[in-house]
Protein backbone atom coordinates (compact mmCIF):
# COMPACT_ATOMS: atom_id res chain seq x y z
CA UNK A 1 0.00 0.00 0.00
CA UNK A 2 0.98 3.64 -0.39
CA UNK A 3 3.00 5.49 2.21
CA UNK A 4 1.33 8.81 3.09
CA UNK A 5 1.78 11.66 5.52
CA UNK A 6 -0.97 12.44 8.00
CA UNK A 7 -2.28 16.00 7.74
CA UNK A 8 -3.02 16.06 11.45
CA UNK A 9 0.19 14.73 13.07
CA UNK A 10 2.53 14.98 10.02
CA UNK A 11 3.85 11.42 10.53
CA UNK A 12 4.23 8.97 7.65
CA UNK A 13 2.46 5.61 7.55
CA UNK A 14 1.46 2.81 5.19
CA UNK A 15 -2.22 2.73 4.25
CA UNK A 16 -4.17 -0.25 5.53
CA UNK A 17 -7.59 -0.11 3.91
CA UNK A 18 -10.59 -0.96 6.03
CA UNK A 19 -14.27 -1.23 5.21
CA UNK A 20 -17.26 -0.29 7.31
CA UNK A 21 -20.79 -1.30 6.43
CA UNK A 22 -23.38 1.39 7.11
CA UNK A 23 -26.47 -0.66 6.28
CA UNK A 24 -28.63 -0.80 3.16
CA UNK A 25 -25.65 -1.92 1.07
CA UNK A 26 -23.54 1.16 1.78
CA UNK A 27 -19.85 0.43 2.33
CA UNK A 28 -17.26 3.01 3.34
CA UNK A 29 -13.61 2.33 2.49
CA UNK A 30 -11.20 4.22 4.71
CA UNK A 31 -7.86 4.16 6.50
CA UNK A 32 -6.64 5.65 9.77
CA UNK A 33 -3.35 7.12 10.92
CA UNK A 34 -1.83 4.63 13.38
CA UNK A 35 -0.17 7.50 15.26
CA UNK A 36 -3.02 9.95 15.94
CA UNK A 37 -6.04 7.90 14.73
CA UNK A 38 -7.13 10.52 12.15
CA UNK A 39 -9.61 8.90 9.78
CA UNK A 40 -9.45 9.28 5.98
CA UNK A 41 -12.43 8.13 3.90
CA UNK A 42 -11.33 7.03 0.43
CA UNK A 43 -14.79 6.38 -1.00
CA UNK A 44 -18.36 5.35 -0.24
CA UNK A 45 -20.23 2.84 -2.42
CA UNK A 46 -23.67 1.28 -2.65
CA UNK A 47 -24.98 -1.38 -5.05
CA UNK A 48 -25.54 1.17 -7.84
CA UNK A 49 -22.02 2.58 -7.44
CA UNK A 50 -20.53 -0.91 -7.58
CA UNK A 51 -22.57 -1.59 -10.76
CA UNK A 52 -21.21 1.63 -12.28
CA UNK A 53 -17.66 0.59 -11.39
CA UNK A 54 -18.16 -2.69 -13.25
CA UNK A 55 -19.64 -0.78 -16.20
CA UNK A 56 -16.64 1.58 -16.24
CA UNK A 57 -14.26 -1.36 -16.23
CA UNK A 58 -16.10 -2.92 -19.17
CA UNK A 59 -16.18 0.34 -21.13
CA UNK A 60 -12.46 0.85 -20.53
CA UNK A 61 -11.76 -2.61 -21.94
CA UNK A 62 -14.12 -1.96 -24.84
CA UNK A 63 -12.20 1.21 -25.72
CA UNK A 64 -9.01 -0.80 -26.18
CA UNK A 65 -10.57 -3.76 -27.98
CA UNK A 66 -12.94 -1.88 -30.32
CA UNK A 67 -12.36 -2.76 -33.95
CA UNK A 68 -13.32 0.65 -35.38
CA UNK A 69 -12.63 4.25 -34.45
CA UNK A 70 -16.38 4.84 -34.21
CA UNK A 71 -16.73 2.06 -31.59
CA UNK A 72 -13.78 3.51 -29.62
CA UNK A 73 -15.29 6.99 -29.66
CA UNK A 74 -18.69 5.66 -28.57
CA UNK A 75 -17.09 3.70 -25.70
CA UNK A 76 -15.07 6.78 -24.69
CA UNK A 77 -18.20 8.94 -24.53
CA UNK A 78 -20.07 6.31 -22.53
CA UNK A 79 -17.06 5.97 -20.21
CA UNK A 80 -17.02 9.70 -19.46
CA UNK A 81 -20.76 9.70 -18.75
CA UNK A 82 -20.47 6.69 -16.43
CA UNK A 83 -17.53 8.19 -14.52
CA UNK A 84 -19.42 11.46 -14.06
CA UNK A 85 -22.50 9.59 -12.88
CA UNK A 86 -20.40 7.57 -10.40
CA UNK A 87 -18.75 10.73 -9.03
CA UNK A 88 -22.15 12.39 -8.50
CA UNK A 89 -23.52 9.27 -6.82
CA UNK A 90 -20.54 8.97 -4.47
CA UNK A 91 -20.85 12.64 -3.47
CA UNK A 92 -24.56 12.12 -2.79
CA UNK A 93 -23.80 9.07 -0.63
CA UNK A 94 -21.33 11.11 1.41
CA UNK A 95 -23.94 13.84 1.94
CA UNK A 96 -26.63 11.32 2.92
CA UNK A 97 -24.43 9.82 5.62
CA UNK A 98 -23.07 12.62 7.83
CA UNK A 99 -21.46 10.10 10.18
CA UNK A 100 -18.91 9.34 7.45
CA UNK A 101 -15.85 11.56 7.89
CA UNK A 102 -14.87 12.69 4.38
CA UNK A 103 -13.28 16.07 5.02
CA UNK A 104 -9.76 14.88 5.80
CA UNK A 105 -6.86 14.25 3.39
CA UNK A 106 -3.58 12.43 3.89
CA UNK A 107 -0.70 13.36 1.67
CA UNK A 108 1.99 11.28 0.07
CA UNK A 109 5.73 11.76 0.46
CA UNK A 110 6.04 14.37 -2.31
CA UNK A 111 7.40 17.85 -1.47
CA UNK A 112 4.89 19.99 0.42
CA UNK A 113 4.07 22.16 -2.61
CA UNK A 114 3.33 19.08 -4.76
CA UNK A 115 1.36 16.93 -2.30
CA UNK A 116 -1.41 14.83 -3.76
CA UNK A 117 -4.37 13.68 -1.74
CA UNK A 118 -5.47 10.06 -2.02
CA UNK A 119 -8.95 11.43 -2.57
CA UNK A 120 -7.77 13.31 -5.67
CA UNK A 121 -7.04 10.04 -7.45
CA UNK A 122 -9.43 8.38 -9.84
CA UNK A 123 -11.99 7.01 -7.41
CA UNK A 124 -12.66 4.04 -9.59
CA UNK A 125 -9.12 2.76 -9.14
CA UNK A 126 -10.14 0.85 -6.04
CA UNK A 127 -7.68 2.28 -3.56
CA UNK A 128 -6.61 5.62 -2.17
CA UNK A 129 -3.97 7.29 -4.27
CA UNK A 130 -4.79 5.04 -7.20
CA UNK A 131 -2.52 2.27 -5.86
CA UNK A 132 -3.39 -1.20 -4.79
Amino acid sequence: MANVQCDKCQKYFDIKQREKKHGRGIVETYFTCPHCKAKYTAFVLNAEARRLQREIKGLTQKQFTASTEEEREHAAKDLIKSKEKLARLMEELKKQHPTINVNVNATGPEPADQRASPLDADQTAGAPGGTQ
